[in-house]
């Protein structure tokens, strides 16, 4: 793909499709949806019963049904990360809640039956994560996934799971390896891949963040150290990593030229090239989530930015061009998070606010 982008914007091919109502059915979805047999489920981190947070479906016509809502007693309680799909059930983690108050791995059914996998116990176990907040991978029948905090720096984990819930650290971050990885992780050669949000070489206070590699014995190697605005670099990589025709592409929430983050791409030995930086026509700002790899393009969303202020979601293509829709021109949404779901050519997303209850919204966008 090409290094330098021009900008076009769009506000066609936007459907509104669901505007959560608060504490009923759900707020504040930060995490990806899944889509499963026509049907899109995704979890939100406050709202339904407790204020604790949901796992909710909703169909292309727009009607939303909770299927759990987070916070009883020993459950999970406000999940920030997306839904993946095994044997018919949904899989995800709460950033809060369980047995121990320090987050869960959880699996539901489509009829909202859900158990607790695991309950994360650094307060005991300083060597246990903490805060888990990624969206899970499952690979060879085993879950992996990244806590936010714990470890015996607490500076966060990569962990593995077995589906019957024995779980173990693979990798406790120590700093200079990177601290605090927000985003999961993705699998290309045998090895696994992720960012982590801070640390590594001090470029900026506290470390700019890294992109690393897990091999599996559990041995983990920085493969990239961001070096920050002062450098026209990225900064502070939050979302998750995608592979496509053989490279890393990701998102840094800040740095890049204009500061407002930006897209990245990277070999798996860790040459890095910055493709988008974020900040000049209305094209967004502060990308959190990571972006969605689609037939050559790269598609995802801004907090921040666009013609309103509110937030776009963008899409990045083999043209060269950049087509963005700014929230809040005809959506109630505004300040998407989380990552775009692609299910039959148009994309799909939430808003964390907006809507008469400021608790956010489902959309559909074609480019």
């Amino acid at each position: 793909m090409p290094a330098t982008w021009t900008s076009r914007h769009t506000s066609q091919n936007y459907k509104l499709i669901y505007v959560f109502k608060g504490k009923p059915d759900g707020a504040t979805p930060y995490g990806a949806m899944v889509y499963l047999n026509g049907v899109l489920y995704g979890t939100t981190t406050r709202g339904g019963k407790h204020d604790e947070g949901t796992v909710f479906n909703v169909d292309a016509a727009g009607n939303e049904k909770v299927l759990h809502s987070f916070g009883g007693s020993g459950d999970g309680a406000s999940p920030y990360g997306g839904l993946i799909t095994h044997n018919g059930l949904l899989y995800g983690t709460t950033l809060a809640g369980g047995a121990h108050g320090n987050g869960t791995v959880f699996h539901i059914a489509p009829s909202g039956h859900e158990e607790i996998d695991y309950s994360f116990d650094y307060n005991d176990n300083r060597t246990d994560g903490s805060e888990p907040g990624s969206t899970l991978l499952l690979h060879n029948g085993l879950l992996y996934g990244t806590t936010v905090h714990g470890g015996e720096n607490d500076y966060g984990t990569i962990f593995r799971m077995t589906l019957g819930g024995n779980e173990s650290v693979l990798h406790a971050f120590g700093g200079a390896d990177g601290k605090y990885p927000v985003g999961g992780l993705m699998l290309l050669h045998g090895l696994l891949f992720g960012t982590a949000s801070e640390g590594g070489t001090p470029h900026c206070s506290g470390g700019c963040g890294i992109v690393f590699k897990l091999d599996s014995s559990g041995s983990e190697t920085v493969i990239y150290n961001f070096q920050g605005t002062n450098y026209d670099d990225g900064q502070y990589p939050m979302g998750d990593l995608v592979s496509m025709h053989g490279l890393l592409y990701g998102t840094t929430f800040w740095g890049g030229r204009f500061g407002l983050g930006t897209v990245f791409s990277m070999t798996t030995s860790g040459e890095e090239t910055v493709v988008h930086a974020f900040g000049s026509a209305n094209d967004g700002g502060y990308p959190y989530a990571g972006v969605v790899a689609f037939k050559g393009g790269l598609y995802g969303t801004t907090e921040v930015g666009g013609r309103n202020g509110y937030g776009t979601a963008f899409a990045l293509t083999s043209l060269g061009l950049e087509y963005t829709y700014s929230f809040g021109t005809q959506s109630p949404g505004i300040h998407p998070y989380a990552p775009l779901t692609e299910a039959g050519g148009s994309f799909y997303g939430t808003t964390s606010e907006g809507g008469d209850a400021n608790a956010g919204t489902i959309f559909r966008v074609a480019f």
